[in-house]
Formats: C-alpha cells, structure tokens, sequence
C-alpha cells in the first residue's frame, strides 16, 4: 500500500504533466552522478571490496569454484539488487525522461557503473598502501570539492542566485571540470 501510493502519484504526475527538457536532463544528470559516485566512494572506503559471508565462505570455498567464479557470483548478486533499484528510481524520475524504457536502462547503467567502479577503486586501495592512498584520495576529493564550488561561486556571482542548470552549464563549459562528466554523459543521454 506504501508502494503504492508512492508509485501512483508519480505515474500520473508523468503521464499527466510536463516532462522536463531534455537538454536540462543531459546537463544535470552527469553531475548528479558524479555526486553520487564521489558519495559511494567516499562512504564505502575502508571496507572489503567484495565480502563473503561465512555461509558463503563456508560453502562456496570448500566446493570446486575457482576465484573467477567466486567473483561472477558476488558480482551478479551486486547487479541483481541494482536490478531492483533501477526499476524504483525510473518509476519515481519517468517525468524527466523520454520513456519509461529509456529511463530504466539508463538508471540500471548508471547504477552499475557506480557499483562497479567503487568495488574497483576498493580492490586498487586495497591493494595500494593505505597511508598513501588515504592521502591521495584526501587530496583528489579536496580538489574537486574546490573546484566545484569555485564553479558555483563564480555561477551564483554573475546571475545574483544559484541555478542548477546554470551550474551544469558552467560545468560542461568549463575546460578542466567537463573532464569529471565526460564519461558520466552517455547515461543521460540514454
């Protein structure tokens, strides 16, 4: 019933209402994301790469699988529950995108990539010394938070107020920041 009345509202909301630019979307959504990823990465930190119950370990690792089934196994649970998640996120986001399709396999996408680069990043941390590369990820995130707000600084200084499109705009323009988006860009355009 919950569900439900969360879901409805928005179903209507999208079939009924006006849908956002798509423009907007395009520039809005790769800084979401990189948000988002710089979020996953800097809260999961610290943790196990990929984490084996002791069910897990007590039953996988004594039966004849090798390490690269192991990973499969974790890796498909991991998309299995993205799976989930992408199919909540298109429902609620179906007014800012062209179909409700398209919405869902950008949002599953998005989510993959961002699980699979923070289980990445997490196997290269662990491997790396963790003096070192807690220094350096301290350093890489100062300066992105640094430059992005010297984006929004100089964005809400020339109009008076901040805009978030506004801000992606200045974003993408910029000639080091639309590096961070690049590669986050085909999910929105999905």
């Amino acid at each position: 019933l919950v569900v439900a009345l969360w879901f409805v509202p928005n179903m209507f909301l999208a079939s009924k209402g006006v849908h956002t630019d798509p423009e907007h979307v395009r520039l809005v959504f790769p800084l979401a994301l990189l948000g988002l990823c710089a979020l996953t990465i800097a809260t999961s930190m610290g943790e196990r790469a990929i984490y084996f119950t002791p069910a897990e370990v007590a039953f996988l690792f004594s039966a004849p699988f090798g390490r690269r089934e192991l990973l499969v196994y974790k890796l498909d649970g991991s998309v299995a529950g993205v799976t989930f998640s992408a199919f909540i996120f298109s429902v609620l986001f179906m007014r800012h995108t062209s179909s409700w399709l398209a919405g869902y396999a950008g949002l599953f996408l998005s989510f993959v990539f961002i699980q699979f680069l923070t289980t990445t990043l997490l196997i290269l941390s662990q491997s790396v010394s963790e003096r070192a590369y807690t220094r350096g990820r301290k350093a890489v995130f100062a300066i992105v938070f640094a430059l992005l707000a010297t984006v929004a600084w100089r964005v809400s200084s020339v109009s008076g107020h901040f805009n978030v499109v506004e801000f992606a705009r200045a974003v993408h323009n910029s000639a080091v920041l639309r590096w961070f988006v690049v590669p986050l860009a085909p999910f929105a355009r999905i």
